[in-house]
């Protein structure tokens, strides 16, 4: 549901969706939550929250292709 709200331009309301999942104890290890709150976060231009999900996601990978990814998207809430 929070994605199909962020496809339908409501970042802000998939945002909240998503934050509450994070209370979850299985979810909250799940690196693809904090990614995901953080790319919505960079689209509304939130870069500071959006660098604290991308950092977090980060951490929580071993996977090249996703650690790239995620540097890409940290390299984009500089600008």
């Amino acid at each position: 549901m929070a994605i199909v709200s962020s496809q339908l331009k409501n970042e802000a309301e998939a945002i909240q969706t998503l934050e509450e999942l994070t209370r979850d104890k299985e979810l909250s290890r799940y690196h693809l939550l904090p990614a995901t709150l953080g790319i919505l976060n960079l689209k509304i231009k939130n870069h500071q929250k959006a660098r604290h999900y991308l950092g977090e996601a980060k951490k929580m990978t071993k996977s090249k292709q996703e650690i790239d990814f995620l540097n890409r998207k940290l390299n984009d809430c500089q600008t």
